[in-house]
């Protein structure tokens, strides 16, 4: 009935007012896109089913940083690779100066800034980096500030004395919040690349012997 009226409505002129074919086309538009709903063939604006978006996967992917024992033992990589004076203050410094944060995280710092103070790069043992702003066998930022990041930290030692700068190394992971959950942010602060957060960690599973325990 509905469509023989459309139809009359449509050709003819005479039999209804312009407004009551309007209406009645509009009618029959809702009334057969409800029927097309109703069989699943179509779907109105309003209910279209978007794919779902989960607000994580647009960040970039950031692993987890590893849980590392406070103070492991030293593996046998380390004692082969770290001078027994660096080792030594790697351990004394993340005891004193920042509880709960493994000294192995230190000395994966010491071993990618300056391969524990051996390296010749400018900068490690006198002056500036080729950067032209950091110093000492941690590297500590001296131009930036002020205050810089040294002078924020190295409690008015020498940069490039590595009793002064492992402990000052220390002060900053903690206050960057190593120890509470944000070890990864933590060395990502201390140099700005997701690489090398991942090279430092990478140190720190080699340098600490899980299995050996505590000493």
């Amino acid at each position: 009935m509905l469509t023989i009226l459309l139809a009359r409505a449509l050709r003819g002129r005479s039999f209804v007012s312009m407004w009551l074919r309007a209406s009645l086309l509009f009618a029959a538009v809702v009334i057969v896109g409800g029927i097309a709903q109703d069989a699943g063939l179509a779907q109105l604006p309003g209910r279209l089913h978007l794919p779902h978006v989960d607000a994580r996967s647009a960040a970039p992917h950031r692993r987890a940083a590893p849980s590392l024992p406070a103070a492991p033992a030293p593996s046998p990589t380390a004692r082969a690779d770290i001078p027994p004076a660096y080792l030594a203050t790697y351990r004394q410094a993340a005891a004193r100066w920042c509880p709960g944060l493994s000294w192995a995280v230190l000395a994966g710092i010491g071993r990618v800034e300056s391969d524990h103070g051996r390296s010749r790069a400018p900068g490690v043992r006198s002056g500036l980096n080729q950067a032209g702003c950091c110093a000492g066998p941690m590297q500590f930022n001296l131009t930036n500030g002020p205050p810089s990041t040294w002078d924020a930290y190295g409690q008015g030692g020498n940069p490039y004395d590595p009793a002064d700068a492992i402990p000052a190394a220390a002060r900053k992971l903690c206050a960057d919040g190593a120890t509470r959950g944000g070890l990864w942010r933590a060395i990502y602060a201390y140099n700005h690349a997701a690489s090398y957060v991942a090279a430092v960690l990478g140190w720190a599973a080699r340098y600490g012997d899980r299995n050996a325990g505590r000493s």
